[in-house]
């Protein structure tokens, strides 16, 4: 509760801070910041330092990061969470005995990710997944320790489940007519592609398919690194690595588009939570491909480069000038009410 009233008391947070926009704000500018100090230090340990600097460049000067560190919504935090737990995926899926403390960050991330946001419960179904295969492929399954870690985030995630279940109606589920509603209008593969990669790139969701600088910029860059992970994927020395972040990246977004066939009302910027991958992958994308010793490589990672700079860079633009694609401003509503 962030809000002050006759019957509500104010939240820790403003008590500490005030009411401020700054004050306000500060707690999603402080998590991408620390996505972004995250991003470096997780890629700079898989894959060097020089990949690491490249995510973590792109990550901050992503116009999707510079708009949803200023708001005071939940956003800004949830792809440092799906970071925070690629790397326990990782810690989980190395061959031998399981630390305590590697399952207790286990439940720790995903109980997290599960209170910031409801929708990051498919970033737990995908890591669960994950783990599966990766352990029947070792050939091992430590169930007492994954039973503990899911039962215990499961209990605790329970008490929000049914505080929030008194109050069901209030998402409109009334009757079945609601229910097929819902259901009506699933958008295509393609519209869904489009439209979520669009926003990755120019983090604002007015934009697809209503602005063609943004869609046209945003389309050539996904074609070059379409041609850059396919590059990558043929070469047996880039192989796991991009394959591995492809994994992280892509099939949580293969799960959103069936959601989004059940539950069209999801909104894209749920998607959110699995950008911090999308930027590891194309950070490391740029700096296999800029740093090769193959002329027509760097010459393609050059290509990639230029074409993210222009994206982000009309997405920037889009985002402090063009206004009729910008949130509308309720400061001097909230003004005038107070």
């Amino acid at each position: 509760r962030t809000g002050v009233g006759p019957n509500r008391s104010p939240s820790i947070w403003i008590m500490l801070a005030g009411t401020s926009e700054l004050s306000i704000r500060y707690l999603s500018l402080l998590f991408g910041l620390l996505t972004v100090a995250f991003a470096l230090r997780l890629a700079t340990h898989w894959f060097g330092r020089r990949a690491g600097f490249c995510a973590a460049a792109g990550m901050a000067l992503s116009p999707l990061y510079v708009t949803y560190s200023q708001e005071a919504r939940a956003y800004a935090l949830v792809p440092l969470l799906y970071l925070w737990l690629l790397s326990v995926l990782e810690k989980l899926a190395r061959p031998g005995d399981i630390p305590r403390r590697t399952w207790a960050a286990l439940t720790l991330v995903e109980l997290l990710l599960l209170y910031t946001h409801f929708f990051n419960a498919v970033a737990i179904l995908y890591a669960n997944l994950f783990l599966l295969v990766t352990w029947t492929r070792q050939r091992r399954f430590p169930f007492s320790g994954w039973l503990a870690s899911q039962g215990i985030a499961a209990l605790l995630f329970g008490v929000w489940v049914w505080h929030v279940s008194r109050y069901f109606d209030v998402i409109g589920l009334n009757s079945p007519a609601d229910l097929q509603d819902w259901r009506a209008h699933p958008p295509g593969l393609f519209t869904f592609i489009r439209e979520l990669w669009v926003f990755l790139i120019g983090g604002n969701l007015k934009a697809p398919g209503h602005y063609p600088p943004l869609a046209i910029s945003s389309a050539v860059l996904g074609g070059l690194l379409a041609v850059a992970l396919l590059v990558l994927m043929l070469r047996q020395q880039t192989r796991h690595e991009t394959g591995t972040l492809i994994l992280h990246s892509m099939v949580p977004l293969g799960l959103c588009f069936g959601l989004w066939q059940v539950w069209p009302q999801v909104q894209p910027r749920y998607a959110i939570v699995f950008s911090g991958a999308l930027f590891l992958l194309i950070g490391l994308g740029i700096e296999r491909l800029l740093f090769s010793i193959r002329p027509a490589l760097r010459l393609l990672g050059g290509g990639v480069v230029l074409s993210l700079f222009i994206a982000f860079g009309v997405g920037l633009n889009l985002q402090y000038f063009a206004e009729a694609f910008h949130k509308d401003d309720a400061r001097a509503v909230a003004a005038y009410l107070e």
